[in-house]
């Protein structure tokens, strides 16, 4: 996802811990942030398993090393789903299974647990990328980060 798949007045729904960076690249969305604790650009602390957001209220939801701060993935990701309009779509980051993530990382998925958490989410999968830690494309098994667009489908 870039900046510019995002409109001009499309409801952007931050989660991470360092959100700034973001209110930069889409200043021309209307971007509501949250994270766990108090930090520069963030809107509301809540817990990624408890968003106090309401149903069908953001076309886009981006989360950035989010999923490592809690201890219900799934509950996390189901919660950012119902706020996804129909068709939005969620940005995830993830840290993956690779040798090379931080130390303080968390959280660490496979591919194969990212697929069944976001399906249990209630979320359609649209493209997985795994890159280490410069970057370079790499084997999901070996991915420092996974990323993983995925939209919300109601039946």
């Amino acid at each position: 996802m870039a900046a510019r798949d995002v409109l001009a007045d499309e409801r952007v729904l931050v989660l991470g811990r360092h959100p700034a960076a973001l209110r930069c690249l889409l200043d021309h969305a209307r971007l509501t942030a949250v994270a766990p604790a108090p930090a520069p650009g963030v809107d509301l602390v809540a817990r990624s398993d408890r968003l106090p957001l309401g149903t069908a209220r953001f076309d886009h939801v981006i989360a950035a090393a989010w999923l490592q701060d809690t201890y219900d993935p799934v509950g996390a990701l189901t919660t950012a789903a119902r706020a996804l309009t129909h068709g939005g779509f969620l940005h995830l980051l993830a840290w993956g299974p690779g040798p090379d993530a931080p130390a303080d990382a968390g959280l660490r998925l496979s591919l194969d647990a990212l697929i069944e958490i976001c399906g249990r989410a209630g979320l359609v999968l649209e493209g997985v990328d795994a890159r280490d830690a410069v970057g370079a494309a790499v084997d999901p098994g070996q991915a420092t980060v996974l990323v993983v667009a995925a939209r919300r489908h109601i039946v």
